[in-house]
């Protein structure tokens, strides 16, 4: 089997081996009770319950005859068996099976030009990481008796690319024969790519630090579930726990804790794993809203206010969550500090694209400095959308200025100025990340300005909503369901808006990058993260890699259970869907509409 390198790191958790596995189940145990030969069970598909194929329990009478695990029947069961995404070309799948020993899956040659060093390290991890994963898959009771057949990947390197990015090849062809890998692997071809480039999740860690041991954790989640980007809401007005060697008052001011502070070196290592996996790590540095504590040394050290209503009360005079905070448009001293900050976040992260954050300005909050309105009587403003202007062109400069030599995109969020003022913001340069709900006419100019665009719709795809309120006792938004996640139709809410014609030609060109589901932290930390996120998000998944049919769940419920299941052999810790005997009697339980 040959694979490009970027098919070997989709590969690496991506998709399960697209090998077809049998399991011999042998009881290892000596304790009385009943043994997995004495067991009078058996799995059969059956291809019409109301959810699609699934595999059901029945009794095996007189418990004679073969009898088939549940994790071998839904290998076969349906057009994609246990494949999640499922793909978006040809797929065919043998209908018998042979055992498979995660030991018999080899590196064979590996074509790099050059003879790259690094390419041929990041190959030859890429590869362990897929072995382990094909082990935990086929846990070590279920490999017995596999016999000596090989299954040899051999990769071709074509460029040196080491990092991800939006260009990023990740279409693959997996073709396997009985012949010429008998008997390890039965029949299978799959042609795949994605529909969408851009699929991935906003995860914030400034309103509760998350140690990077449960990062990684979440990491291993957007591998095995075939999403490619990590959005990392990193400050807010919270909190400012990233350590800048340029401005360490940022740190000082801004954390929670001493042990509480992403450090660089950190970083770098939290980002090779992510990439090793096939995982964009795209920072936020959010402004000129949502930046408070870390700021406020300024007029400790003579450099004025960098940032203004830093911790005001009553906050919702001034912002629209506490602890409030916005920075101070008028301060060249603002900008200075937040170059600096630019650059050390530029000498961790990549520097082709960088979220600038820029949602829920207030006016209110610059509008109690006597210094904003000192200067809008010196300069004839009576529009605050003007000194907002000022401040994101001259960020985009001090961000470009960060990366003098590669072009760098920034990404902000929809905004009172992508609404009325998008003359700050021309679509050649910046992509808006669109979380306005799905139904809001306001985004239709983005839509015919020809802007490149992300969406995550509050209604649709926030995950953290429906936890209850962390003020107050008022909580006016529900929990948002698989279901709400797998049918968010990204094409057609943007015909819902601005029409078919201008859907189908953002989606042609690629304007459309995808979606990012996102989970804000007020509630979550890095102990209960896994239950909120999965597997809701392992639907979205799904549907911005495999965009399936608008509003249509068939086929997915069986299949996304199954996924739940090897998430958590993997370590992750899913919520939970349905009740555990629905699994096994599929077909019996209530039907959702």
């Amino acid at each position: 089997m040959k694979l490009k390198l970027v098919s070997l790191l989709i590969l690496v958790g991506l998709h399960e081996i697209h090998a077809r596995v049998s399991v011999s189940v042998t009881s290892n145990s000596n304790q009385e009770g009943i043994s997995d030969s004495d067991y009078p069970w058996t799995y059969v598909c059956i291809n019409e319950t109301i959810d699609g194929p699934a595999c059901q329990r029945q009794f095996v009478e007189g418990n004679e005859g073969p009898k088939v695990p549940l994790k071998t029947c839904i290998l076969t069961c349906g057009p994609y068996g246990a494949l999640w995404p499922y793909p978006t070309g040809k797929v065919s799948l043998g209908s018998t099976l042979s055992n498979f020993s995660s030991a018999n899956l080899e590196l064979g040659t590996v074509t790099v030009p050059e003879n790259n060093a690094d390419i041929l390290q990041m190959t030859t991890i890429a590869f362990g990481i897929l072995q382990d994963y094909v082990r935990v898959k086929i846990p070590e009771d279920y490999q017995e008796g596999s016999n000596d057949g090989r299954l040899v990947i051999n990769v071709v390197i074509e460029n040196l690319d080491k990092r991800i990015t939006l260009e990023t090849n990740e279409s693959y062809t997996l073709t396997t024969s009985l012949d010429a890998l008998q008997p390890v692997v039965n029949n299978v071809e799959i042609v795949d790519a994605p529909k969408f480039r851009y699929r991935g999740i906003n995860f914030d860690t400034s309103r509760n630090f998350v140690p990077f041991k449960d990062l990684r954790r979440l990491i291993d989640g957007l591998s095995h579930n075939k999403l490619n980007i990590f959005h990392w809401h990193l400050t807010d007005s919270n909190s400012f726990p990233f350590y800048s060697k340029r401005v360490p008052q940022m740190a000082i001011y801004g954390t929670i804790s001493s042990k509480k502070i992403y450090m660089p070196d950190q970083i770098v290592e939290f980002l090779n794993y992510a990439n090793q996996r096939g995982v964009k790590v795209i920072p936020e540095l959010d402004a000129p809203a949502h930046s408070g504590n870390g700021w406020q040394f300024g007029e400790k050290e003579g450099l004025g206010q960098l940032s203004l209503c830093v911790n005001a009360e009553p906050y919702w005079d001034y912002c629209i969550q506490p602890p409030c905070g916005q920075l101070n448009p008028i301060n060249n001293n603002t900008y200075a500090v937040l170059g600096d900050l630019f650059k050390d976040m530029l000498e961790v992260f990549d520097n082709d694209i960088f979220h600038m954050g820029g949602d829920e300005i207030s006016f209110d909050c610059w509008l109690a400095s006597q210094e904003i309105t000192d200067w809008m009587s010196i300069h004839n403003s009576t529009d605050l959308m003007d000194l907002w202007g000022i401040f994101q062109t001259t960020a985009l400069q001090k961000l470009r200025e960060a990366s003098p030599n590669t072009a760098i995109t920034p990404i902000v969020w929809t905004s009172e100025m992508t609404a009325r003022a998008r003359e700050y913001i021309p679509p050649e340069d910046y992509i808006i990340h669109i979380w306005s709900k799905s139904t809001d006419d306001i985004v239709a100019p983005i839509y015919n300005e020809k802007y490149r665009v992300i969406l995550s719709n509050n209604d649709t795809v926030y995950l953290d909503h429906g936890y209850g309120p962390w003020r107050g006792t008022r909580h006016a938004v529900t929990r948002k369901s698989w279901h709400v996640l797998y049918s968010q139709d990204l094409i057609g809410q943007i015909a819902n808006v601005s029409g078919e014609a201008v859907a189908n030609e953002m989606y042609e060109s690629g304007r459309l990058l995808g979606g990012e589901a996102c989970m804000w932290s007020e509630k979550v930390d890095g102990l209960n993260m896994d239950g909120k996120i999965w597997p809701r998000t392992s639907a979205y998944a799904e549907r911005l890699w495999s965009n399936p049919p608008s509003g249509s769940t068939r086929f997915a419920y069986p299949r996304l259970i199954h996924q739940r299941e090897t998430m958590i052999l993997r370590g992750i810790f899913p919520d939970t869907l349905l009740p555990e005997a629905c699994y096994h009697i599929w077909g019996f339980c209530d039907r959702f509409d």
